[in-house]
Parts: structure tokens; sequence; C-alpha cells
């Protein structure tokens, strides 16, 4: 009996989704590949990403602005792959939407797989209307409102959004993301120790990773006068909310700047 055909639609490789996609691979359960429409989006320091353990096809990426892109080549790539099932887990590009849309035509089944709606991914948004990108975003979710076989949440929040958004609510189900934490264990075996509270944050230093929220309450914390520790890893367009604590704050915060993906475990 032969395996399903499974096509997973996504961005770039990012660290989370290539781990999920590396163990699928090993437990060879179903035959699957995915398809990368971006081998890194604007605004990321990796001079590579993770290591791909898994079927993958790059499509090439036609980039018109920073943060939008066509993926001329993701139809053709598609139905020559002709699968029995999609697995989408983005929404806003247009290779995408292009994708949903004739995989509801056909009436084939797909699947949306994805972190909650609504997040503003970019610093400077491509709309910066307010009420004009909740409109374009409305029309984007259109597909995933009506016609996936099911939804898949990244995560209660996220399950919870979409709940929100689709009528038949029974469609709607938790999945997080899958992660190979070996490496950060075999580091943590040199893990230094400290008699006070340490906070490490690594990732793009924005609003979408809560940076301002952290850099507020570092002042709280400080304020209130408790002795704790702060390693930020990254960089980003929000670094100077860091920059911006008082004195008294900024002591226990080291900056550490961007890292590569193998030098995180020992951080």
């Amino acid at each position: 009996m032969s395996k399903p055909r499974v096509a997973i639609i996504t961005s770039f490789p990012r660290a989370q989704r290539v781990d999920v996609y590396n163990e699928m691979a090993r437990l060879n359960e179903v035959d699957f590949r995915v398809f990368y429409l971006r081998k890194m989006p604007y605004g990321r320091h990796w001079k590579y990403g993770p290591k791909i353990e898994h079927d993958a096809k790059f499509i090439n990426e036609v980039r018109l602005r920073p943060h939008l892109y066509l993926s001329p080549g993701l139809m053709k790539a598609y139905m020559d792959y002709d699968p029995s099932l999609m697995i989408m887990t983005q929404y806003a590009s247009l290779g995408m939407q292009l994708i949903m849309y004739y995989q509801s035509l056909i009436r084939k089944p797909w699947v949306f797989w994805a972190e909650e709606p609504y997040v503003r991914y970019a610093q400077n948004p491509i709309v910066f209307n307010k009420k004009a990108r909740a409109f374009l975003r409305n029309i984007a979710l259109f597909p995933v409102k009506k016609w996936p076989k099911q939804v898949w949440g990244v995560g209660n929040k996220a399950t919870r959004e979409y709940a929100n958004l689709i009528k038949n609510k029974n469609k709607v189900k938790n999945l997080p993301y899958f992660a190979d934490l070996e490496k950060f264990f075999r580091a943590g075996d040199n893990r230094k120790h400290s008699t006070h509270v340490r906070f490490l944050f690594s990732g793009s230093i924005s609003i979408r990773k809560g940076a301002d929220i952290l850099a507020k309450s570092i002042q709280i914390l400080a304020d209130k006068n408790l002795v704790f520790e702060v390693h930020l890893v990254g960089t980003g367009p929000v670094l100077n909310c860091f920059e911006n604590l008082t004195e008294k704050a900024k002591k226990f915060i080291k900056i550490y700047g961007f890292m590569q993906l193998n030098e995180i475990p020992e951080i």
C-alpha cells in the first residue's frame, strides 16, 4: 500500500519548522515535500539556515519590495508533484493564496497550520493604514475561513484565534511545533550557576517578538531593587528600547548582538 503524498507550503526554512519536517522524514510514515518560497527573507541576518534533512523544493523568489514577493514557479512545481493533501502554513503571499484557491477549486483536501493571525510581522508594513491593512487581511484569510479540511493552530492562543474566525469550530485543532532540544541539553551540562535569576531573550529585537515589553519589564524589576540578569541575543529595529533604559536598569543587561544558529545552544 503506497503512502499518502503530502505537499507543505511554507515561507522559508525556520528552525522550528525544519525540526518538525526533519523528524517527519525520520519517522518515514508519509511521503512529503516541503515547498519553500524563499531561502532567506528580508531583514534576517543568518549566514545559513538550519540543516534540511527532508525532501525540499526551493521556489525562486521575485522580490518586489522588502516584504512583498512573488513565487512564479510555485504552481507548476506543485502540480508536477500532484499531492493528495496540501498543508499551508501561512496565508499572506500571492503564491500561497493561489494554491489555496486552486486546491479548493479542484476539491482536494488541504489543511491550514499556522501561528496566530493578525500579527504585525514587519516593522514597516506594506500598508500603513490600519483599516486598509485589516481589510486586506480579511480578504487574505477568506479561504482559511471557508475551505480547509482542518485548521491547526500553533499553541493555545492561535487555536482560540482560529476558532473565533471559523464557523465550524470542530475543524480547529492545536498542533504545536516540535523542537530537537538535544544540542541545548548538551550545552547545558557546562552551564555556570548563578546566585540570582537569569533571563535569556534570543530572537529579533522587534515588537513582534515582544522586545518592547521585555524592556519595560526590566525597568520595573530594576525600580523594585531586585537583582537579576538579562542576556539579550539578537538585533532589530527596537534595540533602542534597551538603550533608552535608566543606568540603574542597564547594569542588569548583557547584550551579545546577533549570533548564528550554531552559537545559540552555548549561550
